[in-house]
């Protein structure tokens, strides 16, 4: 049963970023939160947004109007998450006017969403320039961009190094390893902004050295590529 669009959603999260890692772990926190508030009737649908092609955007907006409008007969809540929307960055296909135009109809759609779905949008890469989502910055109950300012001059590493410092120093200890000091550090110098490659490679090289072992900035060297 298809019912009218006209109410705000029961709750919109909005999360997007350059790093992809920061926005998919809000995004699931968002959307386990979404699904417990709407309880066990609810129905549930993730849509992958990643789009190759600008073809595939239209196939996107058209799955995602029919998830936010088609609800239950029997008045039970929805959830739905659009994942991965990569629409903001600086692709030839972010910049397609067929994309922005679907782009637009589904930000529309949500604003203007039944009160009985949850949305969660979470999206990455995003160029700071776009501005798109701002316009359900009024009707969100959850807006995040996680972005990260240049160091100050008299600071020698950004935010964003600073948090990713402190998360590979926390994974090495949950993995059980001994490090140098200066190697998660070294680590995130080699990886650059990606949160994601900068654990993955921490769990490689727990691996590496083995339990109880010591990861040395040599090893970082050896093990990790340059990305």
């Amino acid at each position: 049963m298809t019912r009218e669009i006209k109410w705000v959603p029961d709750f919109l999260a909005v999360i997007s970023g350059k790093d992809e890692f920061l926005v998919e772990e809000d995004a699931l926190k968002f959307y386990r939160e979404a699904l417990k508030k709407a309880g066990a009737d609810a129905d549930t649908q993730i849509i992958s947004a990643q789009i190759t092609r600008v073809e595939d955007a239209l196939q996107i907006e058209r799955e995602f109007t029919e998830a936010i409008s088609t609800l239950s007969m029997f008045g039970g809540k929805k959830v739905v998450w659009l994942r991965n929307l990569n629409w903001m960055g600086t692709s030839k296909q972010a910049d397609s006017a067929d994309v922005k135009e679907s782009l637009a109809h589904m930000i529309d759609l949500t604003a203007k969403s039944n009160e009985l779905v949850s949305i969660i949008i979470s999206a990455s890469p995003v160029d700071g320039r776009r501005k798109e989502l701002q316009t359900l910055k009024s009707v969100a109950n959850q807006f995040i961009v996680h972005t990260f300012s240049p160091p100050k001059p008299w600071e020698n590493q950004t935010e964003q190094a600073a948090m990713q410092i402190a998360r590979a120093t926390a994974l090495f200890k949950k993995c059980g390893v001994k490090f140098e000091p200066d190697v998660p550090e070294v680590l995130v110098g080699r990886v650059g902004e990606s949160t994601r490659m900068v654990l993955v490679e921490v769990e490689k090289l727990a691996v590496y050295v083995g339990p109880g072992g010591t990861v040395k900035a040599r090893d970082v060297l050896l093990v990790v590529p340059p990305y």
